[in-house]
């Protein structure tokens, strides 16, 4: 390509119209520079010959999963977390990397006090490794399905393409492997695999859920990722330095908010580092409910946040069309995550003991 063809494309991505302003010709060659094509990646990791494949977004539900089991089960072996007696005087020693300059620790694997010490600060985990193990199969279950049903309820209904194709072929609600979870969906999925887990094992539901609830950031963090190299859920059109250009048709030739990288940072990495310098550093779950709460209220805050940068058709009847069915469906989530800490701060609540 001409240099003159590669200006005129610039003036054609950037909406520049007049030529000859020397403003105009710079903000057109600037964003020609600056144009990021999507990275050539194959949303098939591995074909078995046409006969089998295994996908970027099968394996990024499985890292999400057991990097979060693991994660639970570290948690659970901290026994300074579930200390229920003058847990200020436990050891500091304890697990955990200091941060430099602050007072705050992050989680560390240095595990293992004795049964003497264990019994004189009265460390009660909420569940055992054996019990996680077990529920890691409820949550899996609860994850695909809920979100699955989430999607097809939440946002069939919005998008006519997708409705129809629904009512045509109803067995292409099952087809997972195309794409299409909603993660608002799959909580309600694991909220009730955790409830009928806990009654089965007669644990409580409240601490089970606020353990797991610190490693949920881990699956939203690989599921974002994966939604990126399926080059779907892309942002609005943008003029900003790291816009890309998605080869899907419907995206079109310009340049988009990566949006999805956008959630993989708020609703995974800022979220799993918030809820574990928490856990790690206050008494939070010497409240049931408490970390429960501050999860789905610092998780709707975040996708709240995404959604004004997300292309999206799903809109709710708003005057300038910018309130989405993401932000709908968040505020009840929020409002959820109200009553957990109400529940975990109510005047009849005791501390674990």
């Amino acid at each position: 390509m001409s240099p003159r063809e590669r200006k005129n494309k610039a003036f054609a991505l950037t909406g520049c119209r007049t030529k000859g302003h020397f403003a105009t010709r710079f903000c057109a060659l600037g964003a020609w520079r600056l144009i990021i094509p999507f990275p050539d990646i194959d949303p098939v990791f591995i074909d078995f010959f046409g006969y089998f494949q295994i996908r970027w977004y099968a394996l990024a539900y499985i890292a999400g999963l057991v990097l979060g089991w693991q994660y639970v089960k570290l948690l659970l072996q901290t026994d300074r977390l579930w200390a229920t007696k003058d847990a200020a005087q436990f050891p500091r020693e304890m697990g955990g990397w200091k941060i430099p300059f602050t007072s705050l620790r992050v989680p560390w694997p240095r595990l293992g006090f004795d049964a003497k010490t264990r019994s004189k600060f009265g460390v009660k985990p909420p569940a055992t490794a054996d019990h996680i193990d077990d529920l890691l199969l409820w949550a899996a279950i609860g994850v695909i399905a809920g979100g699955r049903i989430g999607y097809v309820l939440f946002y069939g209904m919005w998008y006519e393409g997708l409705r129809s194709q629904y009512l045509e072929n109803p067995l292409s609600v099952f087809f997972v492997w195309e794409g299409g979870m909603a993660f608002h969906g799959g909580l309600i999925g694991v909220i009730l695999a955790i409830i009928l887990f806990a009654r089965r094992n007669k644990l409580d539901p409240f601490r089970v859920g606020d353990v797991v609830a610190v490693a949920t950031p881990i699956g939203l963090f690989f599921g974002r990722l994966a939604n990126f190299i399926n080059g779907e859920l892309w942002g609005k059109v943008t003029t900003v330095p790291w816009g890309i250009i998605f080869p899907h048709a419907n995206a079109g030739p310009l340049p988009r908010h990566p949006s999805q990288l956008y959630e993989a940072s708020l609703e995974g990495l800022i979220l799993l580092i918030l809820l574990s310098v928490i856990a790690y550093n206050t008494q939070v779950f010497r409240k049931p409910g408490l970390m429960t709460g501050i999860f789905l209220i610092g998780y709707s805050v975040a996708r709240t946040t995404a959604e004004f940068f997300r292309e999206t058709e799903s809109f709710v009847f708003s005057p300038d069309h910018w309130f989405t069915v993401g932000m709908l469906l968040s505020l009840p989530m929020a409002a959820v995550g109200v009553g957990f800490i109400w529940y975990a701060f109510r005047p009849s609540a005791t501390t674990e003991s």
